[in-house]
């Protein structure tokens, strides 16, 4: 019975990740931003983080320490048992000290394993739409294909042809071998960008539906130390800022202290004894000097490199603001692609009915592709941008709103 359950379970599994279909990229943002290997294995290794603390936490084991000697008193045979358990008493704040940086440690990794996913989601969102793109050329491309084609077959039918005819057969022939190069190149990046798209969408098979988007207008956007990139500056700062107090916390001796117990025999007599052991080493030599300055040190590094990096950060967000706006003013100025598909289709009929040439109907669907591209990579600056500034500035806002 087991068997035959573990059996169904798996041809459901199976089934769901081979009917995984997401209609355009909304359905693909939702499922990409609830569930997919990548946010797993953020979330495993956030949890790998609470280790530090737990660690941090632990006391150190008592000592149990067994002397026995054996010896001769002038004829007496003489035997010595001590017994000691000492317990390690950590001095100058060890303990909070460590607890303290595995704190910042936990905290920092946190947030870089949240960037990671991050990133790796909107990347995917971005090859989403790029592979939806690449859909719609290679729609574009092979229609040009198929025109092309079917007017070299006119022409090769015909038993003679006019100088102007040859030159057009000869175009043709070379458009055609160039949009056949360019089809394979579009197909080709394709198929890489649809293996991943469908390894974090969880499928096997995923089919690319083009969207049109509306990108949402920013304002003024100010770096906060408290979020992005910027805050992960200030977790290695604080990092760096335990690291040189647990390292100050060194300088102090543990102490070992705990009961003794003694017990001996010479002869026939007995005798026992007890007290207490107190152990700590002399720091007669050394105060951690050396360790308390190379964490000084590391903190004045750490201090300029947050100071230097989050200065670079204010500049990449203003220039990414710029070709944000840049792009967005651009795109939203070029014609629609219902447009221009309108545009092109009134010249194929135009052509069908023999009014355009053929140079100008070669050069109708390679202003076509052409323009479909640059429209592309113009919306591409888009998403590259807006997910540069999420990643710069945290605001999750700019992302909630894109694709909904």
């Amino acid at each position: 019975m087991k068997l035959v359950i573990l059996i169904w379970a798996t041809l459901l599994g199976a089934h769901a990740e081979d009917s995984c279909v997401y209609k355009d990229i909304r359905e693909y943002k939702k499922k990409l931003f609830s569930s997919n290997p990548v946010l797993d294995q953020v979330k495993l290794q956030k949890d790998a983080t609470n280790s530090f603390v737990d660690k941090a936490k632990q006391r150190p084991n008592p000592a149990l320490e067994f002397e026995y000697t054996r010896g001769d008193d002038f004829g007496l045979d003489t035997n010595n048992y001590d017994l000691k358990l000492l317990h390690v008493i950590e001095m100058g704040g060890k303990r909070s000290a460590r607890m303290e940086q595995a704190l910042a440690r936990a905290k920092l990794e946190s947030n870089q394993y949240d960037l990671y996913g991050s990133r790796k989601g909107l990347e995917n969102l971005l090859k989403y739409q790029r592979g939806a793109q690449l859909e719609v050329l290679v729609k574009a491309m092979q229609e040009a294909i198929e025109t092309f084609r079917s007017i070299i077959k006119k022409l090769e039918s015909r038993k003679r042809l006019n100088p102007e005819e040859k030159v057009s057969l000869s175009t043709l022939k070379l458009a055609l071998n160039d949009y056949t190069a360019r089809l394979n190149d579009f197909k080709n990046e394709q198929d890489v960008l649809a293996g991943e798209v469908a390894f974090m969408g969880e499928c096997k098979k995923l089919k690319f539906n083009y969207t049109p988007i509306k990108y949402p207008n920013i304002g003024v956007l100010e770096l906060s130390e408290k979020q992005g990139m910027a805050a992960i500056e200030e977790n290695k700062v604080e990092v760096a800022r335990k690291l040189l107090k647990q390292e100050k916390s060194l300088a102090y001796p543990d102490l070992m202290v705990g009961p003794i117990v003694g017990y001996e025999t010479k002869g026939a007599d007995e005798f026992v004894s007890a007290g207490i052991g107190i152990t700590f080493n002399a720091p007669f030599l050394n105060t951690n000097y050396g360790g308390k300055l190379q964490a000084s040190k590391n903190l004045l590094a750490q201090q300029k490199t947050a100071k230097n990096n989050i200065s670079l950060l204010k500049r990449k967000l203003n220039n990414q603001l710029k070709v944000y706006h840049q792009s967005l003013k651009t795109y939203q100025a070029m014609p629609s692609l219902s447009k221009i598909a309108k545009f092109h289709n009134e010249a194929e009929q135009l052509f069908r009915r023999g009014v355009v040439s053929i140079p100008m109907i070669i050069e109708s669907h390679r202003q076509y592709v052409d323009y479909m591209d640059s429209r592309f990579e113009t919306e591409n600056d888009i998403l590259n941008a807006l997910m540069e500034i999420y990643i710069i500035t945290g605001k999750k806002k700019l992302i909630e709103k894109l694709f909904n």
